[in-house]
């Protein structure tokens, strides 16, 4: 149940100590919808880590065993990230992997003009440093409000924005050095905007995802 949903008639018919719960549960009503305000100013992404094709050889078999760190970073403040990192699933034994993974990454206000979303890919050593494989970078302002569907170039560690490619239709064509990655992003500039199209459940994941930001940012802050 959620607090928002309790009236103080519900809680004062608990049969001991009715006025200290009905206060409480107010005080706590308050703070959620606090908490429900704040989320509302938050942006968001929702993102679809697909495929990668033609990545390189990183295993002396020929091979690679690649998986995806996903951050979203400010460009003013890079070496903090904006919220937790995630990381994919490795996919063993190719140059092709396939994830078709979600992930869906919260933003706070004051960084989504600056917001970067950073997919590094990586091959993972047992017992060794796992190995850069490359990176995607993407300003997220500069994208539209709905769902895209893109390969993009993989490039070094300190590239600049990512390129979009056009491979053809059987990934053929003669691929980058580094290997082409499939997203699928859907930007969400502001949770509070009416325009926002997304489905019941895309917004629920984005809200829930947001609040569990807010409310760690909250207890942080009542850390000493």
């Amino acid at each position: 149940v959620k607090v928002s949903e309790l009236t103080e008639q519900t809680v004062e018919r608990r049969p001991t100590g009715s006025q200290v719960w009905a206060d409480a549960f107010k005080a706590a009503e308050i703070q959620f919808d606090q908490l429900e305000t704040k989320v509302l100013d938050f942006a968001g992404v929702l993102l679809e880590l697909v495929q990668a094709t033609g990545l390189p050889s990183m295993d002396l078999c020929g091979l690679s065993d690649p998986y995806a760190v996903i951050t979203v970073r400010n460009a003013k403040t890079p070496e903090a990230t904006v919220c937790d990192v995630r990381t994919s699933a490795v996919c063993k034994s190719t140059k092709e992997p396939e994830w078709n993974q979600d992930f869906v990454l919260p933003i706070p206000p004051e960084d989504v003009p600056d917001a970067q979303l950073i997919v590094d890919l990586y091959d993972q050593d047992v017992g060794d440093d796992d190995d850069f494989i490359g990176r995607v970078r993407l300003k997220l302002s500069d994208m539209e409000a709905k769902w895209t569907d893109q390969w993009y170039e993989l490039a070094i560690e300190d590239s600049s924005y990512a390129k979009i490619a056009e491979p053809d239709e059987d990934l053929t064509q003669a691929l980058p050095p580094l290997g082409l990655l499939r997203l699928r992003i859907r930007w969400v500039p502001s949770i509070n905007a009416k325009s926002s199209g997304l489905t019941l459940q895309e917004d629920a994941k984005l809200q829930r995802a947001c609040l569990e930001m807010v409310q760690k940012g909250l207890v942080a802050n009542k850390q000493p």
